[in-house]
Order: C-alpha cells, then structure tokens, then sequence
C-alpha cells in the first residue's frame, strides 16, 4: 500500500513538473500557465490565466533576459498593481491599470537616488488630477492639473530653490485668468490676462532689476498697441491698426 502511495506522489509530482505552458479551453480562451519568449529564446512574458483573466503574478522581460515590470492582477483581472523597473533593477515606476489603462497615482523614480520625479494621476486611463514634475534633489519643478482629460486649474513652476517661477491657470483646457512670470529675485517678469486661451489687456514686461520694459496691449489676441520703456520711462509708442 506504501509503495502505491508513493508512485501516486511521484505521478502527481511528474504531472504538475510537466504541466504544459500556453493552453487554451475548448472555447479558445487562455487557461494556465503561458509565457512567451523573444525570436532568441528569451522569455517575454509569463503568467497564469482563467478563461483569458490574467491571474495573480506577471513578471515581463527584455530580450537581455533582464525584468522590467511586475503586474500583480485582481481576481476578475480587470485591474492590477505595477512595478517597473530599469535595467540595473532600481525601480522606475509604480502605479495601477484598469482594463489595461492607467488609473489612479503613478510615480515615477530617479535611477540612482531613486526620488520621486514625476507623478501623474489618472481616472481608468484619462488624466485626472495633479501632474507634478520634480528636480533631482526632490524640489517640485511644475504642477498642473486635469479634470476628465481637459486641464483645468492652477499651473504652477518652480525654481530649483523652491521660489515661484510661473503662477498661471486653465479653465476647460485653456489659459485663463492671471499670468505672471517670475525672475530669481522674485519680482515679475511678465504679467498679464488671459482670457480663454487669449491674451487680453495690458501685458507688461519687466526686467530683472524690475523695470518696466514694454507694455502690450491686446483684445482678445489682437496686439493693438505697443509702449516700450527705459527705466520705466515711455520712449515710444507703436499702434496696429486692423485686426
């Protein structure tokens, strides 16, 4: 009886060793294991499907043989959790798909100090939410923001020292509002009016010890007038007549 036991172990074990890769039911759909592999023999991919629901643990590889990205799925396969990772296997990003499109935050890392350098946020593949840009040391360098795919809200850069450089904003996808560009020493450079996507008003240019330099005078787009200055004093005057 032991020794029926044991050929029974050793059956079982030969059976889940040789399990094969690649199967498919009798209506078509991917089941079990599968992997694939490169023109030089490298694997591609490989994984466990449920009737094509991709299951548990996906690792993907480059043709070097190296990992790039870990996809860990749901049960019903329709979302997962993300690790990317470059060639020397510091991380790249991390993140989540929906139906194979972004979703929620993804974050994306420096190879050597392995800081946060960009963060995207999405609603199941539309942009949705804070897009930043971070210099290498950390410091935000730029923010803006989307809503259903449109950008909408303020925009936002940075110097590298933490000071403002840009304050502007967007409304259904378009400038407007205040528009001021900032010098290192803090006073502006360049201020103005947008008004859907359109310059409007007086726009006002600044050197970086502050002085007014220029003046433009716009309707809707239309530069109607230029002044031009030298320490903040009026030399001359250029109209544009039509529009």
């Amino acid at each position: 009886m032991r020794n029926i036991f044991l050929i029974l172990l050793i059956f079982l074990g030969q059976t889940i060793i040789a399990q094969p890769f690649n199967q498919t039911d009798a209506q078509g759909r991917k089941i079990g294991k599968w992997k694939k592999v490169y023109s030089n023999g490298k694997i591609r991919y490989q994984g466990q499907f449920d009737k094509n629901n991709p299951q548990g643990v996906f690792k993907y590889y480059n043709s070097n043989g190296q990992l790039t990205s870990v996809l860990t799925y749901s049960k019903d396969g329709k979302s997962s959790s993300c690790k990317m990772y470059y060639v020397k296997g510091q991380l790249r990003a991390t993140g989540y798909y929906y139906n194979q499109k972004k979703d929620s935050t993804w974050l994306y890392y420096a190879e050597v100090s392995q800081k946060i350098i960009a963060e995207e946020n999405y609603n199941k593949g539309v942009k949705n939410g804070a897009w930043k840009i971070y210099f290498r040391d950390g410091t935000l360098s730029s923010e803006v923001y989307w809503k259903n795919g449109i950008k909408e809200g303020p925009w936002k850069e940075y110097f590298g020292n933490g000071q403002k450089r840009l304050d502007a904003n967007y409304k259904n996808g378009l400038l407007d509002g205040d528009y001021t560009l900032y010098s290192l020493n803090k006073t502006p450079l360049k201020q103005g009016k947008y008004v859907k996507g359109k310059q409007d008003g007086k726009w006002i240019m600044f050197d970086s010890l502050g002085h007014k330099t220029k003046v433009d005078f716009y309707n809707m787009g239309w530069l109607y007038k230029e002044e031009f200055y030298t320490n903040n004093s009026l030399i001359k005057t250029v109209g544009h007549s039509g529009k």
